[in-house]
């Protein structure tokens, strides 16, 4: 179906078409972006049909983008053979790098039906006297300069922490405000050093949004724009690539030093950062339907499952995970769950009510509370969904059951729910399997009897014991009785004796 389908927005568009903010992002990370964005690859697509060689060829990835932030997007791209001096005017409309002062339909409307559109106001960009050499590049715009610190970020962060950036700001650009803030944010991390081991890099990350707000989120060697944090994060995934370094952003609330540098409106970071928050929770959560799974399929909707059991069936719909796990019976290992972490995690995220005892329960110490727990799972799935009988499913829990009959006491009654199992996996229905084993009365019935043997049992053990103490060697009945026979035995023999005295005499 092409790209625009089956890849993350922009993913494999050129460098040169995207913005400069979009362009400098990872490929995965670029966002969903705007119609502007659309108009600004047309009018990049424009200019290069109107010329007869590409002004952008031969030009790496950083020294495209330093051209477009030092010179703007237009100079950069309509060279001098231009084919016809028709079009310039909505090209350069269409390339102004202020997104604000970049054309619109508006705007081509009213070029194409011949009446003239005022030019946009060019704000000047600050510049420095003193040149900084970073990067094979002499930067006099702090935004090229923190570009090319972003891509080597070891040296970077010696220049900040040696107070070069602070001094070029203060001297070279002569905005002591900004030398302030960098020069805060350096005793702040110093700060934190002892305790938060990736403080040298949160500070970078602090002052490369600093240097400049409309870059991406940059955070170790990971760069994404706010919008496009889920697809970053699917493309990780998808590659077996540093998932690790994305969460970490999440958990170090890097979105959120963007946001508070960021010109975004109150009410858009406001739902931004609530959406950060609520993945750094996930993230924050060891569980099953927790964890990087759960952020995936809460940041990409059409994600498809992949859980190792049903990767090859790329169920997207959570309507179709009970059939396809069903379906699946006859290849899967029965021995183990049917619920996986990534099973649980798109159940989580796909859910329209709230499943969170149940992941608890998926996530407890307990393997039965966990078994219990899968069930009550699939069974809330079952009803919500309509999904009818399950046959395969039924059997493949059914199957997984042991550990919940031992819960019951009774032995009479683990026979009686044993003998019962194979009609209900007969069935296929997961709901009447929980009533059988987790049925309330059922359980308060076998714990009365459980409790009532106990004491019965403890009874007759303290008659065992008061019997042992009134008869073993030592008690006082043994004494007494001892006692007793000693004073008939001495009596005895004082009459022997006695009488052979007598016979003697």
């Amino acid at each position: 179906m092409g790209e625009f389908v089956s890849s993350p927005p922009g993913f494999d568009q050129p460098v040169v078409f995207e913005t400069i903010e979009r362009g400098m992002a990872s490929e995965g990370g670029r966002g969903i972006g705007s119609i502007s964005d659309d108009i600004y690859a047309l009018g990049v697509t424009l200019a290069h049909l109107l010329q007869r060689q590409n002004p952008a060829r031969g030009k790496s990835k950083e020294q495209l983008l330093l051209a477009k932030m030092s010179l703007s997007s237009y100079p950069v791209l309509v060279g001098k053979a231009i084919l016809t001096a028709t079009m310039l005017e909505p090209i350069r409309g269409m390339l102004n790098d202020d997104e604000e002062e970049r054309w619109g339909f508006d705007e081509l409307d009213m070029w194409s039906s011949g009446r003239r559109v005022a030019p946009a106001q060019t704000t000047p960009v600050q510049k420095s006297q003193r040149p900084v050499r970073f990067g094979d590049f002499d930067h006099t715009q702090p935004r090229t300069l923190a570009y090319s610190m972003s891509e080597r970020r070891e040296s970077a962060l010696k220049m900040i922490q040696d107070g070069s950036i602070e001094q070029w700001y203060s001297r070279g650009l002569e905005n002591s405000e900004m030398a302030t803030a960098v020069a805060a944010a350096v005793e702040a991390a110093d700060a934190l050093k002892e305790t938060v081991p990736e403080a040298g890099e949160l500070l970078l990350s602090r002052v490369l949004m600093l240097m400049d707000p409309k870059a991406p989120v940059t955070y170790k060697n990971v760069k994404y724009m706010t919008d496009g944090f889920g697809y970053a994060l699917g493309v990780e995934i998808l590659r077996d690539g540093d998932i690790k370094t994305y969460a970490e952003s999440i958990v170090n609330e890097v979105p959120g030093i963007w946001f508070e540098i960021s010109d975004e409106s109150a009410s858009a970071q406001f739902t931004e950062l609530e959406y950060f928050a609520r993945l750094r929770s996930h993230l924050q959560k060891a569980g099953p339907g927790f964890g990087i799974e759960r952020c995936l399929y809460e940041t990409i909707p059409g994600h498809a499952c992949r859980s190792p059991l049903i990767i090859k069936e790329n169920v997207s719909e959570i309507e179709d995970i009970l059939p396809t796990l069903d379906a699946v019976e006859k290849f899967a290992d029965t021995k183990k769950s049917p619920v996986d972490r990534h099973l649980a995690a798109f159940i989580a995220a796909r859910s329209e009510g709230s499943v969170e005892s149940q992941l608890n329960e998926l996530g407890d110490l307990d393997g039965t509370i966990q078994i219990l727990g899968m069930l009550r799972l699939l069974v809330i799935l079952q009803d919500r969904m309509n999904a009818g009988t399950l046959l395969g499913l039924t059997k493949w829990v059914g199957g997984l059951m042991g550990p919940v009959i031992k819960l019951y006491h009774s032995r009479s009654t683990r026979r009686d729910i044993e003998a019962e199992v194979p009609r209900i996996v007969r069935s296929g229905d997961l709901s009447e399997l929980l009533d059988l084993l987790d049925d309330p009365v059922s359980k308060k019935e076998d714990q009365t009897k459980y409790l009532a043997a106990l004491e019965e049992f403890t009874e007759a053990e303290e008659e065992v014991l008061q019997i042992e103490e009134n008869t073993g060697p030592g008690s006082e009945a043994a004494n007494r009785t001892s006692n007793q026979v000693a004073a008939v035995t001495s009596i005895l023999i004082m009459i022997f004796i006695i009488s052979m005295i007598i016979m003697a005499g």
